[in-house]
């Protein structure tokens, strides 16, 4: 697709010369003559460069579309949303089960690891003062900001409130569709 380019000194240049995309035009004679050449110029650059960047445009869209490997999966899920929810509901809980802990495991570590000494029993008492402290002052801190809230007339919400008004409209979801299907 590359054209050849010839450049030929002006002394030995024809009036008019052909190439591949037309007649090449002879020496501008005035300056409006230059100017109107100069703006073809520009139209056929502008052309030229349109359909690069068009091509450009296509090749980009079309290695989007190969490198989204994830598209069909994200399909999937779109078209099976309540599926896709249970899935994720079940492997989440599975991993919370394989990683979590079990009843019994501090008799389990006793028996693996044998009773405390002095040290550690002063240690492990040490812990757990400095962690009841940590966590009284977190909540002295929450109770703070909640009468903060309270003084500044801003009723705050609970979570507990959040996780019912969410749950109230999941149930109130779930019973209108239930009640499409079954009719």
């Amino acid at each position: 697709m590359a054209h050849e380019i010839r450049v030929v000194r002006v002394r030995e240049r024809p009036e008019r010369e052909v190439r591949e995309e037309g007649p090449v035009q002879p020496e501008p004679r005035s300056t409006a003559e230059a100017r109107r050449l100069v703006e073809e110029s520009r139209g056929r650059i502008s052309a030229t460069l349109d359909a690069i960047e068009d091509r450009l445009d296509a090749k980009k869209e079309e290695l989007k579309e190969k490198a989204n490997v994830l598209r069909p999966i994200r399909e999937q899920v779109r078209r099976h949303h309540w599926r896709s929810l249970g899935i994720a509901f079940g492997a989440g809980l599975l991993l919370a089960m394989m990683m979590g802990g079990e009843e019994g495991e501090d008799e389990r570590d006793r028996e693996r690891f044998g009773p405390l000494d002095e040290d550690e029993r002063e240690k492990l008492r040490r812990w757990r003062e400095e962690r009841r402290a940590r966590l009284e002052h977190r909540l002295a801190r929450r109770r703070e900001r909640a009468e903060a809230r309270e003084r500044a007339g801003s009723r705050g919400f609970a979570f507990g409130e959040y996780g019912r008004m969410i749950g109230g409209a999941v149930l109130a979801g779930l019973g209108d569709r239930f009640r499409r299907r079954s009719s």
